[in-house]
């Protein structure tokens, strides 16, 4: 298990929880609510902190995608 924030620009920005190779077992918005087994249709967006179960290298995976873009 494992929590990873959205960052802005991300692979991860603008995706949606179906399109994860993961499991979310949950999503906190920025704003604190927490949403527990999220829709598969749900929109991610910067700040979103993901509650994720898989195996460790898929885990890595979905990091390296929620870091954000460091456009230049």
């Amino acid at each position: 298990m494992d929590v990873v924030t959205v960052g802005a620009g991300s692979q991860l920005d603008g995706a949606t929880v179906g399109s994860i190779d993961v499991t979310v077992a949950a999503v906190r918005s920025e704003g604190g609510g927490i949403e527990p087994i999220p829709a598969r249709s749900r929109t991610l967006v910067s700040g979103d902190e993901l509650y994720l179960v898989a195996r460790p290298e898929r885990l890595r995976k979905v990091a390296r995608e929620a870091a954000a873009s460091e456009r230049k």
